[in-house]
């Protein structure tokens, strides 16, 4: 070695194919975690709020003691309660708590009047 040899150690095939592995892993967690982010968080929120505002509303109907055309008026009075900070819920989900959820608080109020199969 004391003539000056160079010692090369040139990276095997398995190499670049354990690299390109990983970064095809990377990019593929990279697109999931995204559409998680930007769709899937968004629209289970939209699910859990409105899941809890029915089962408020079960409650309410199971209190109210009244006619039809009574709790009608109620339920189309209430709105469903929507965090207001950008990204909680879906971009559509917007409009819908700007008319107060009126045709989600009508089905609800058809769902619960309506005769129970036995």
């Amino acid at each position: 070695m004391s003539n000056g040899e160079v010692i090369k150690c040139k990276p095997t095939k398995w190499f670049f194919v354990r690299a390109i592995a990983m970064v095809t892993m990377f990019a593929v967690f990279l697109v999931l975690f995204l559409k998680d982010w930007k769709v899937g968080w968004p629209k289970k929120n939209e699910i859990y709020y409105t899941f809890q505002a029915f089962k408020k509303a079960g409650e309410a109907f199971a209190a109210h003691e009244g006619s039809a055309e009574g709790w009608n008026s109620f339920a189309s009075a209430q709105k469903i309660e929507f965090p207001d900070e950008k990204g909680m819920i879906p971009v559509g989900v917007a409009a819908l708590r700007a008319r107060g959820a009126r045709a989600a608080s009508s089905a609800a109020c058809q769902l619960l009047l309506a005769p129970r199969g036995g």
